[in-house]
């Protein structure tokens, strides 16, 4: 059982890393009874890595916590790189691990004791989201490396040429800044191109020769970054906080982390026919790039490579223009277009890219995020983009329907299905006949008829109360929800496998707090529509309450900010707004270890450097980074090693 060789093309083979003996033999027996191929059951994560020097499996399901120094998401972070999918298996519930587990993007969680029902349905449902996810990403980068050529072709400057790199992979990476350095072995050719994005498909050229002689850079300081740079063979993720490469100590660097405000970045040097080229993907925050980014760009990097030649090398770019002006209308008509969205920060964007990326397949979609944040925006960005934007959007707020009458609205019922039934009544689902169906707050959805939904996931049918006939549901589900899901799995509340059925792709929209600078951009939105509703002539708002309204926290995100402003255009009579009416915010307390574990994310930037701080670099055992922040030690060292945050290890053990 133990040893079975994988066998390609037969059954389905699943690798199991589990150090407790009865778990790990029941889940071999269970997927073994069902046709599936047990390939290793491997005791600790060393034992799952020498397992991969010599073989692969199609599914793996790790126990979180293992034997050994090493833990389930360590050895997640390398399946994602092998593009393996994987399903935790954990009796832990502790919130913070959980909230780290998800950030591997697992294909499902099992919580022990499992039934095999449970783990049945999530290795089917991995498989269905790999085979899906699988599929869009080859289509999407496809797309972009054939718009890309096109659109390099049609650029007559170096500069332009890579503004349009920047914006082909636009659906596909998140970023602020690309910077591009040429010629790094030659310090008279050197060049730097610098691309900021403003908004969707919205990108500005910055002159970064004027800026560096703005800053009175030398040609020592040119070649001080160039040995630095032609050192590097593979991307790497930076926090460009106190933790920074020995390169980002060069004037170079820290110009432009100074100039633009930079605070991470992912560098991928390239060498192509002798030419060394240095691509930089900036952010203006810390946490819009993870492990994800790095794995995007390592598979970006040929598509990258190849734009690079198209970019550097004139013999290359050069066309004739007999079909220049087709190439110009294919352009014009592949552009992002995301109406009623209104923002630039990198968070919104990458949310608006995985909108792009899946709006043009069947896929089930899960919107995450807080109350007000804008998920039913991103829900008419994905109706107008997909295929079915020529049929109706139906919305169904599952909070706001009584549970008794919540069948009644989403299936219909036919005359006299009960007492109060008097004529047929067509559902949401009928309504939605060929477009799509938005069921908000779904996680309000009573437990009864979540097995209804489900059915109509799976089986793309359903039936009127009281019916006799068949129905056919021609539509796409899109859900959201502010709730936990996963607790409201473990207390019973939702369904599991209703939960991996429509969290084939989901997206989360950040809070207003982690987009700080949309919130200016919102606030001068939200102003100029009220304006109009009221002719008030008011030109805008004093630096003081911009300065206010930046750093509020706004716990009703968007929404709350909406109303703030319209309440402030109703009580102004003035060419500016000089105050605003915010909530009090809760002051936090002034002892340091209890503001670090109760009321901060423990797994910020910020958050584990002024740990490490007060702890003097100890990361675990009793008076560690670990304790001080609330979380085990294994999953702090997991988020350090993925946000490069170096510091030196203690293990008291």
């Amino acid at each position: 059982m133990a040893n079975i060789p994988v066998q390609q093309g037969t059954n389905t083979s699943v690798l199991i890393v589990e150090d407790h003996f009865i778990e790990a033999n029941s889940l071999s027996i269970i997927l073994e009874r069902s046709g599936y191929a047990v390939s290793f059951i491997a005791k600790s994560v060393d034992q799952a890595y020498k397992f991969f020097e010599k073989s692969v499996v199609d599914i793996v399901i790790v126990d979180i916590f293992l034997k050994g120094k090493l833990t389930g998401i360590d050895l997640a972070i390398s399946l994602n790189k092998l593009g393996i999918p994987f399903i935790y298996l954990s009796a832990n519930s502790n919130p913070s691990v959980f909230e780290l587990a998800k950030e591997t993007n697992p294909y499902g969680f099992l919580v022990k004791p499992f039934r095999e029902k449970d783990v049945l349905t999530a290795i089917e449902i991995a498989k269905y989201r790999h085979a899906q996810e699988k599929d869009i990403i080859s289509k999407s980068e496809q797309w972009v490396s054939d718009i890309l050529v096109n659109n390099i072709k049609l650029a007559f400057s170096t500069g332009k040429k890579v503004l349009q790199l920047a914006k082909a992979l636009e659906p596909l990476l998140a970023y602020d800044y690309l910077v591009v350095f040429s010629d790094l072995d030659n310090i008279d050719k050197f060049k730097v191109y610098i691309i900021r994005r403003i908004g969707p498909n919205d990108y500005k050229e910055i002159d970064g020769q004027h800026l560096f002689e703005s800053a009175n850079l030398q040609d020592k300081d040119y070649q001080e970054f160039n040995d630095a740079a032609r050192t590097k063979f593979l991307p790497q993720f930076y926090v460009l906080d106190e933790f920074i490469d020995e390169s980002y100590k060069s004037k170079v660097s820290l110009t432009l982390k100074e100039e633009l405000a930079l605070k991470s970045g992912i560098e991928l040097p390239l060498l192509l026919d002798s030419k060394n080229l240095l691509f930089y993907f900036y952010n203006n925050d810390f946490d819009s790039f993870n492990a994800g980014s790095i794995e995007t760009i390592l598979r970006l990097k040929p598509l990258i490579s190849n734009a690079a030649r198209y970019i550097f090398n004139a013999d290359l770019s050069s066309q004739g223009t007999s079909d220049i002006g087709q190439q110009v209308e294919k352009s014009k008509s592949t552009q992002l277009k995301f109406p009623g969205i209104v923002g630039q920060s990198a968070r919104l964007i990458d949310s608006l890219n995985r909108i792009y990326q899946v709006a043009a397949f069947e896929t089930t979609v899960l919107i995450l995020g807080e109350t007000g944040v804008g998920k039913e925006g991103l829900v008419h960005v994905l109706h107008s983009l997909s295929e079915r934007k020529v049929y109706p959007l139906i919305k169904v707020n599952c909070a706001a329907i009584p549970a008794d009458l919540m069948e009644s609205e989403l299936f219909g019922h036919e005359k006299g299905a009960f007492t109060d039934a008097r004529e047929k009544k067509i559902g949401k689902f009928e309504q939605a006949n060929g477009g799509t169906i938005f069921l908000d707050e779904i996680g309000e959805m009573p437990l009864a008829l979540q097995s209804k939904l489900l059915r109509v996931i799976q089986e793309k049918e359903f039936e009127r109360i009281g019916g006799r006939t068949t129905l056919k549901a021609d539509v796409r589900i899109v859900a959201a929800t502010n709730r936990n899901l996963h607790k409201a799995i473990s207390e019973g509340n939702f369904r599991m496998d209703l939960y991996y059925r429509i969290n084939v792709f989901p997206i989360t929209l950040a809070p207003l707090r982690e987009r700080r600078s949309d919130i200016k951009i919102l606030a001068v939105h939200f102003l100029e529509a009220n304006i109009l509703q009221t002719g008030k002539n008011i030109r805008g708002f004093t630096p003081e309450v911009m300065d206010q309204m930046e750093a509020y926290s706004w716990p009703g995100n968007i929404r709350e900010l909406q109303h703030v402003i319209e309440r402030a255009v109703l009580l102004t009579d003035t060419a500016e707004i000089s105050s605003i009416d915010l909530e009090e915010e809760f002051d936090l307390p002034s002892n340091p270890e209890i503001t670090l574990k109760s009321h901060v994310d423990p797994f910020k930037p910020e958050s584990i450097v002024e740990a490490l701080r007060q702890t003097n670099g100890k990361v675990s055992g009793k008076g560690g980074a670990a304790v001080l922040l609330g979380v085990p030690a294994p999953a702090l060292t997991y988020q350090m090693k993925k946000l490069g945050i170096v510091w030196r290890f203690i293990y008291d053990e």
